[in-house]
């Protein structure tokens, strides 16, 4: 019996399958490797790097940090962040409430009793859950829960506070999917059951939760709630039934956005405790202060007012979307100004308070009898109860040169033992000269604190604060300084009354430090704390005296003129001590809405769609131009290394022979370069041609977010930057950096966008969670111990968002802040500046001269964060007054500057300026080049700038942890990371995929021609072939068969379709149209427009016409409409003829389109 012959596939049905699988697996191909190649820093951070490959060298000890376990740097980390808590929770008040006895029955109240988190902002931490003891579990040690109120409080469902009508919504200024919403516990679940309650302790834990994007609501809920920091309608019906039904009645503040705590509110509480988000241990420890174990010594970091829209900077803070919702006015949007995006409209923000932020405005407005200061402010800054009490005295006193040292014995004169913090404040003199010359002076000022050790009762101990003279000064940003600048430090004559606080408000002690004349501290004189910011520093890290660069020393000057002659111009209000209640901040109006010409100008200038960045007059090439450089350079291949100038001042020439290894011809090193400076989120990229090593960064202030593939990777969940202010214990804030450093060690992660320094200007403050306080110098202070304990530690930390970053509003739509010099030195730049100044590192190193291992001490703040935001009319990232003027020339900064995550950012403006790179993972450029990147790649002032960028990277990560373990000279490199294994496993696949469907469509297209040959021999001799079956049709190849012209598949096709395709072409030709024949289709024009097109697909005829359906008009015949745009500019209509009656209805439409467009036949 005959076998019958296999069919082969057919050449078409082999194209239909290996067609489609190819070109899939040539989009992977061609994808993926740009995608990897664009992401690759993030998919670093999210999958891991590669492993790092180091040359050995067993002649020298490279364990720069003593590197520990992860489990042991998390096991510090927790028991640090247990202490924090203990130290920096505030007991606000206290009515013989606490300590509870052991074994009292707690009643638990409110949402955030069992709900909270306990952690800061979107960037603050979202680190690994970890197993550490809860709130709950630490008060059941202690006392008994009430388990009938628990479970209520527990268990039932939340409801949302809903906004009044006409104000804003619930979920105002939402961001990257965060909101505002105010989740609350019904209030009627309680009733009934008040035995439940009787003889407990009720307490409800309250908190208010921001984020990235999100201010908190300013305006009114349907239940009465003024804004969203007071107690919710619920809330406060819960805790008045608590008043009436518990023995005692406790409130604790969980979040770090204060509630407001008016009258009403603090009569119905016994007691009122502060824990502002303590960390993933924190909260384990308020049991102990409940019970007296641990007796609580924070003290509040911020002002605690009893009406939150009254305070100065209400009127002119918050999101604004279009409209006020406090006002109904449009508001902080400008009516004729564009953002660097080109679309959204600007938008603006004005300090009108100035430096009367929290307690400077109070405790002033108080000295000048302008308000009731009891019916104003609930807690004062500074203000902590403890179960014991204290006595404070300054016993003496020592001047020496710049510097003043108190001396202050502190006495238990209580019955427990305890701590206490120390609190210095300076209040200047306030003269004619000052309210004649707009010099703005606040009654009280913090200039140093400091915390005890625990004292027993009855005993004491002394402290010995120190702070500088010349920091009393005020910065007169109005002076002409006669050499062509402008503003100054002033220190006034006259008496300085030095107050040791109890608060802000209330003084254990005061002692007086007279000056004798008026001291100008302009250029001719600089006052020491900028000299010791420029100078040189010793081994120990004492500033030397001697000016880096061995040039002079420059004075703090005005560098934000913009801003101060904007709120010097008319209309625009400036609260001044000489008249607080004449000058009281105003909210904009619709004439704030229009922006003079002057500052448009000067804020489009820095749109490259305005001004080529070569030509600008601060930032440009040409003579004048704040960054004109045309010293030449000369590239030159010495063997140089990154590794081997670690411990390099950062001003030795010798820098320059490791940069002149860097050819701006060599594409690799272009494009290496290109990634550095453009793509920068979360990681800094390799340089190969002086091995520098890429570096993994991570947020946020209160430790590492966890994101990625990395299961074994184990974080703390630190206490908030708040928290750890109100110990107000400057070694606690050092420690918590160290830890944090060595947890990064341990973890292989080099950076941390760390700490958040923007000050609490409002309560409303939707990211308040990730900063400190509302005053600058425990800012400053806290946040330089922080970067100091992480340097130590192993890690580089970013200072941010630097500056005038405070509100979250309008925020990514570049908000221009405006503010005079004065509020901007003294306020918001005066935290950074500590940092800059004062932080220090000690730096293990290898020095290569003596041979052998050496210990100095460096600045350890060598890192910073820019805000989206504008200074006046020049966006953070751009201001080179900002960026080199103040920070680099003035502070001394030494180190590295990022932008923040995704502002549309000028790259050539960037770089000049003194911001080095972009945190972007796409930044919507083409190409990855430097000559990409840059607009101007190759005049000798970008290159300078761009060589200038990359040391200033290198030099803070080779003084880092990211190169422990590397000797001088050695080489290292990142071995392929396993996505990137992946990643090739995917590739291969994809070309085997693409090469096996070509194979098949050459193997089957061969066999045919082959078995084609076969017949035609058989057909010459005459016999008869067995079998044509699968043949017949098949006449050319793949390839052919896919690039067949549209006019031998009208020659190809069956009779019918050749009548119906002729008598149509016939029918548009009687009208005057042009033909046009392609490959695919036959076109037909008039006037140069494309009216019919007739496609071939398969036996089917296809007609497209340009007609609307409006037009048509018939009424039984249906059509489709089809986007076509490319050739049609209206939408087209199509109909598929296989049939009579689809033959018909084409000749119809076509003569339905004729007459719409009015054409005649022309015969």
């Amino acid at each position: 019996m005959s076998k019958k012959e296999k069919k082969l596939m057919s050449t078409k049905k082999c194209a239909s399958i290996f067609i489609p699988i190819s070109a899939f697996a040539l989009a992977i191909a061609i994808a993926v490797p740009i995608f990897s190649n664009i992401f690759s820093p993030t998919l670093n951070t999210v999958f891991g790097s590669g492993e790092l490959v180091t040359e050995e060298n067993k002649d020298i000890d490279t364990d720069y940090y003593k590197k520990k376990s992860d489990l042991e740097a998390l096991e510090e980390s927790v028991n640090l962040t247990a202490k924090i808590a203990e130290e920096g929770i505030v007991l606000l008040k206290n009515n013989n409430c606490l300590p509870l006895s052991e074994g009292e029955v707690i009643s638990p109240f409110g949402y955030s009793f069992y709900r909270s988190g306990f952690t800061g902002g979107s960037s603050s931490w979202n680190g690994a859950k970890l197993e550490t003891k809860s709130m709950v579990q630490s008060i059941g040690e202690h006392f008994a829960i009430n388990e009938d109120i628990a479970k209520l409080t527990r268990n039932t469902g939340a409801v949302l506070a809903k906004s009044e009508d006409g104000t804003s919504p619930d979920d105002a200024a939402t961001v990257n999917n965060g909101h505002t919403y105010l989740w609350t516990l019904p209030f009627d679940q309680y009733l009934g059951n008040e035995e439940y309650a009787h003889n407990t302790i009720g307490i409800m834990a309250v908190s208010r939760s921001g984020g990235e994007g999100a201010d908190f609501k300013m305006d009114a809920y349907k239940d009465g709630q003024k804004h969203s920091l007071q107690l919710t309608g619920q809330e406060l019906k819960t805790l008045k039934w608590m008043r009436a039904n518990c023995k005692k009645t406790i409130l604790l503040n969980t979040g770090v956005n204060i509630i407001e705590i008016n009258d009403e509110v603090n009569d119905l509480c016994d007691a009122i405790l502060y824990m502002p988000h303590p960390g993933s241990a924190g909260a384990g420890v308020f049991g102990d202060i409940l019970s007296g174990k641990v007796n609580p010594s924070g003290h509040a970091v911020d002002t605690w007012t009893k009406d939150f829209l009254k305070m100065p900077v209400s009127e002119n803070f918050g999101f604004s979307g279009t409209n006020s919702y406090k006002t109904g006015n449009p508001y902080m949007v400008y009516t004729n100004v564009k953002q660097l995006n080109g679309t959204s409209d600007g938008t603006f923000v004005q300090y009108e308070e100035g430096i009367y932020v929290g307690y400077r405005y109070y405790e002033t407005a108080f000295k000048e009898g302008k308000i009731d200061y009891d019916s104003e402010v609930a807690f004062p800054f500074g203000h902590g109860l403890s179960y014991t009490t204290f006595d404070q005295k300054i016993v003496g006193q020592e001047i020496d040169g710049n510097k003043l040292t108190l001396s202050v014995k502190v006495t238990n004169t209580g019955e427990v033992a305890g701590k206490d913090a120390v609190q210095i404040y300076y209040e200047a003199p306030y003269t004619d000269f000052d309210k004649n010359n707009g010099i703005e002076k606040s009654s009280k000022n913090l200039i140093t604190f400091d915390k005890t050790d625990t004292i027993e009762k009855g005993e004491s101990q002394t402290l010995n604060l120190t702070f500088n003279i010349d920091e009393m000064s005020s910065y007169f940003y109005k002076r002409d300084n006669g050499d062509g600048t402008k503003g100054c430090y002033f220190l006034e004559k006259g008496d300085y009354v030095i107050h040791l606080g109890q608060n802000a408000h209330e003084d254990f002690d005061t002692w007086t430090y007279s000056n004798a004349s008026d001291i100008f501290y302009d250029n001719n004189n600089p006052r020491q704390s900028e000299k010791d910011g420029q100078a040189k520093l010793d081994v120990d890290g004492n500033p030397t005296n001697k000016a880096k660069n061995d040039g002079d020393f420059v004075a703090a000057t005005n560098m934000f003129q913009s801003s101060s002659d904007f709120m010097n111009e008319d209309g625009i209000t400036n609260l001044s001590r000489k008249d607080f209640s004449g000058t009281y901040p105003t909210t904009p109006t619709e004439a704030d809405r229009t922006l003079k010409d002057v500052y448009k100008q000067e804020f489009d200038s820095y749109k490259s769609s305005v001004m080529d960045v070569r030509e600008h007059p601060v930032l440009g090439n040409q003579k004048g131009s704040k960054v004109r450089d045309t010293r030449p350079f000369k590239i030159e291949q010495k063997g140089l290394v990154l590794s081997s100038y670690r411990g390099v001042d950062y001003d030795d020439p010798s820098w320059d022979d490791l940069l002149n290894q860097i050819s701006f011809k060599d594409s690799n090193n272009l494009k290496q370069i290109g990634k550095l400076l453009a793509y920068g989120a979360y990681n800094t990229g390799a340089l190969d041609v002086i091995n520098k090593i890429s570096t993994e960064d991570f947020d946020g202030p209160d430790g590492f977010s966890t994101f990625g593939s990395k299961k074994d990777w184990r974080w703390c969940n630190y206490s908030s930057q708040t928290i750890t202010a109100c110990t107000f214990n400057p070694r606690l804030a050092y420690q918590r950096g160290k830890t944090m450093g060595q947890e990064g060690l341990s973890n292989n992660v080099q950076g941390l966008y760390a700490p958040g320094l923007n000050l609490h200007r409002s309560p409303f403050g939707g990211r308040n969670g990730e900063y400190i306080s509302e005053d600058p110098v425990i800012t400053g202070i806290i946040g330089a111990n922080i970067m100091s304990g992480a340097a130590d530690g192993g890690i580089y930390t970013y200072m941010k968002h630097f500056a005038l970053n405070e509100q979250e509003s309008n925020r990514q739509q570049m908000v221009m802040t405006w503010a005079t010099e004065q509020t901007i030195r003294e306020l918001y730049l005066r935290p950074y500046e500590i940092c800059t100044k004062t932080a220090r590192q000690k730096l293990n190193y290898y020095n290569t001269d003596t041979k052998k291992n050496e210990v100095k001490v460096i600045r350890a703040c060598n890192a910073a964060m820019t805000g989206f935001n504008c200074i006046g009319p020049v966006m953070c990232s751009q201001n080179w007054y900002l960026n080199t003027g103040v920070l680099r020339n003035e502070w001394g900064f030494e180190g590295m500057v990022i932008t923040d995550y995704g502002p549309k950012v000028e790259m050539d403006q960037m770089v000049r300026s003194g911001n080095d790179f972009y945190l972007t993972a796409f930044s919507g450029i083409k190409g990855q080049s430097m000559t990409d990147v840059f607009k101007d790649s190759s005049s000798i002032t970008a290159l300078h700038s761009i060589r200038k960028a990359v040391k200033n990277i290198c030099y803070t990560l080779v003084n880092s942890g990211t190169y422990n373990g590397i000797a001088p000279n050695a080489k290292s490199y990142r071995k392929i990371a396993t996505w990137e294994i992946w990643i090739n496993y995917v590739l291969t696949i994809s070309m085997y995929a693409i090469s096996a469907g070509l194979i098949a469509l050459v193997v089957v297209n061969y066999l045919k021609n082959r078995k084609k040959e076969q017949l035609a021999v058989v057909a010459a001799n005459s016999i008869e072939p067995t079998s044509t079956s699968g043949l017949e049709d098949e006449e050319h190849s793949a390839f052919d068969f896919i690039r067949k012209p549209f006019s031998e598949k009208i020659n190809d096709a069956d009779d019918e379709i050749k009548d119906y395709y002729n008598t149509l072409k016939n029918l548009i030709l009687s009208y005057g149209l042009t033909s046009r024949m392609t490959t695919s289709c036959e076109t037909f024009k008039f006037n140069k427009h494309d009216l019919v097109k007739i496609s071939l697909v398969g036996k089917t005829l296809r007609v497209y016409l340009a007609l609307n359906p409006k037009d048509y008009n018939g009424s039984t015949i249906s059509v489709k409409d089809v986007s076509d745009k490319k050739i049609y500019q209206n939408t087209p209509t199509l109909i598929k003829i296989k049939s009579q009656l689809a033959f018909k209805r084409a000749q119809m439409l076509i003569a339905d389109l004729m007459q719409s467009k009015q054409i005649k036949k022309i015969n």
